[in-house]
């Protein structure tokens, strides 16, 4: 109400336009949320950061920033309990059944499969990427691009070695017909990226700026998206 009130006395002097009012073209956009019950391996996990927290907050001399650490490792567990293991030693089914998540994206990947549609996969961290496109790879017999802060933006001598720029990286995920997968990072997904030939996608770890997160998710969901877009987030739930 205090933002109406606002731009109302600003007037013309505020201009801000939503897409939705701007596109009317543009088709639904649709918001799941998955939770899932973690299993007993993450469950344990998660609750022995929480206790390591409890003790530490209860000690006379506190170690310095103790809380953002357990946030942040609260935010790896709930992606998966593996990730600062050798998660590479463990089969795919025992990464599969060890993380809620894991096991929420199965059914929502099968599903956007039989549509013979295609989704991006949005994740943080460099290891959750690299768990996911195992994943996809066994799974579903697809090699997956990944776009990070390592690929390239545009095509240059980097890239004319052997590694995809951004755009090269989309082109060739959106070329083939039917089911597919690309992953990417939230913040390498910036401005610039269309990807309309993907009409799904998948938040499997959360960007802590909703702005961010929502630039992400409009790779797909603007000018030239002829589908309805459908929006997953898996939840870890202890």
């Amino acid at each position: 109400e205090l933002g109406n009130s606002v731009r109302k006395e600003m007037g013309t002097f505020f201009l801000r336009r939503l897409k939705q009012d701007v596109a009317k073209d543009l088709p639904n956009k649709k918001v799941y949320r998955v939770p899932t019950e973690m299993p007993e391996v993450q469950r344990v996990r998660y609750n022995e950061i929480i206790s390591r927290a409890l003790a530490e907050k209860e000690k006379f001399s506190k170690e310095p920033g103790y809380m953002l650490r357990c946030i942040q490792n609260l935010r790896e567990i709930s992606d998966h309990p593996y990730l600062s293991d050798d998660w590479e030693n463990y089969s795919l089914d025992d990464l599969i059944n060890s993380s809620a998540k894991m096991k929420a994206i199965l059914p929502i990947l099968d599903d956007i499969k039989k549509r013979e549609e295609k989704v991006i996969l949005f994740a943080e961290r460099r290891e959750t990427q690299n768990i996911l496109k195992r994943l996809v790879r066994f799974k579903y017999q697809l090699d997956t691009h990944r776009i990070n802060g390592d690929t390239p933006t545009m095509q240059n001598a980097r890239s004319r070695n052997g590694k995809m720029s951004r755009q090269q990286a989309i082109d060739d995920f959106q070329k083939l017909k039917g089911f597919n997968v690309i992953i990417m990072s939230p913040i390498a997904a910036g401005m610039g990226l269309n990807v309309v030939g993907a009409n799904h996608v998948v938040h499997y770890s959360r960007h802590w700026n909703p702005a961010k997160e929502d630039q992400a998710t409009d790779r797909v969901y603007r000018i030239g998206q002829t589908r309805d877009v459908h929006v997953y987030h898996p939840m870890a739930i202890c």
